[in-house]
C-alpha cells in the first residue's frame, strides 16, 4: 500500500509479477523432475541408491583412515574415498548425459526460480505510515525468530539453550 494506505506502490505490480513468474517456475520444477523420475526407469532410483552407498563407504572409510596408525592403510583409505568420489561424479555425468533434457529443464526452472524470488524479495518494502487507516496492523520488517540469540530476553541469554551458542 501506498503511504494513505489506499493506493498500491507502482512496485506492487512488478512484484506479482516476479512472484507468478517464481510460482510457475516452482510448478515447472516440480513437473520436470517427476518427468525426469518416470522417464528414468529406476536409474534415478539406482544413483540415489549408489550415493548413499557411496557415502557410507566413505565415512567408514575416513574413519578407518583418521584412527589407524599404519601410514600405508591411511593411503589406502583416502585413496578409496577418492575413487568413490571420482565414480558418483561418473555416476552423475552419464545420468545427466541420458537424460540431457531432464535434466536441464530441471536446471532452467531452478535457475528462473531462484532469479524470481530473489526480484521477489528483494528491494525496499515500502514504508508504512502508522494510523493512516484505523485497525491497520503494520507488520514488522523481519519476523521475530525465537531462537535467535538478540532476541531473547536478557535473563535467557546465560542459561538454557542459549547459552550453548545454538543460535
Amino acid at each position: 500500500m501506498g503511504g494513505n494506505g489506499t493506493t498500491p506502490d507502482a512496485s506492487t505490480p512488478a512484484r506479482r509479477r516476479w512472484a507468478w513468474t517464481a510460482l510457475a517456475a516452482l510448478a515447472g520444477l516440480v513437473i520436470a523432475l517427476a518427468a525426469v523420475v518416470a522417464r528414468s526407469r529406476g536409474t534415478l532410483l539406482a544413483l540415489v541408491l549408489a550415493a548413499a552407498l557411496y557415502l557410507v563407504l566413505a565415512a567408514a572409510a575416513s574413519w578407518w583412515a583418521f584412527t589407524t596408525r599404519k601410514t600405508w592403510k591411511r593411503w589406502l583409505n583416502l585413496a578409496v574415498i577418492a575413487f568413490l568420489v571420482v565414480a558418483l561424479v561418473v555416476d552423475v555425468v552419464a545420468f545427466s548425459l541420458w537424460h540431457a533434457g531432464g535434466v536441464l529443464a530441471i536446471v532452467v526452472a531452478a535457475l528462473v526460480y531462484a532469479l524470481a524470488t530473489r526480484q521477489v524479495l528483494s528491494g525496499d518494502m515500502p514504508a508504512a505510515s502508522a494510523g493512516t487507516v484505523p485497525g491497520d496492523v503494520i507488520p514488522p520488517a523481519r519476523p521475530w525468530l525465537p531462537w535467535a540469540r538478540s532476541a531473547a530476553p536478557s535473563s535467557a541469554s546465560t542459561s538454557g539453550w542459549w547459552a550453548t551458542g545454538c543460535s
